[in-house]
């Protein structure tokens, strides 16, 4: 459950960092910044949401770059891949 929590918290440093990059960069061009900066960390920190949900893989780096293109979207991607593949996530400070 802790690697889940670490790409939803990549994927909210990635939103923001590309937040920052827009003033910088076209859109077309924050994309791609955008990507980067995702495939870079899950790599850096060896996140990968494939490994995270049970599916793993003998090649880790795939896991890496393809969580990074997820990560890249933001953490509204995450959640939903989360909900569909049906992991519960603990939603700190809110209560039903």
């Amino acid at each position: 459950m802790q690697a889940l929590e670490g790409l939803i918290f990549l994927a909210l440093v990635v939103e923001f960092l590309t937040t920052v990059f827009k003033r910088l960069v076209s859109d077309r061009n924050s994309q791609l910044v955008s990507m980067a900066i995702g495939i870079l960390l899950c790599i850096t920190y060896r996140l990968g949401i494939f490994a995270a949900v049970g599916l793993e893989t003998p090649y880790p780096i795939i896991d890496y770059v393809l969580s990074g293109i997820i990560v890249s979207r933001g953490s509204n991607a995450i959640y939903d891949l989360i909900g569909r593949k049906g992991v519960p996530v603990r939603n700190k400070g809110k209560r039903k």
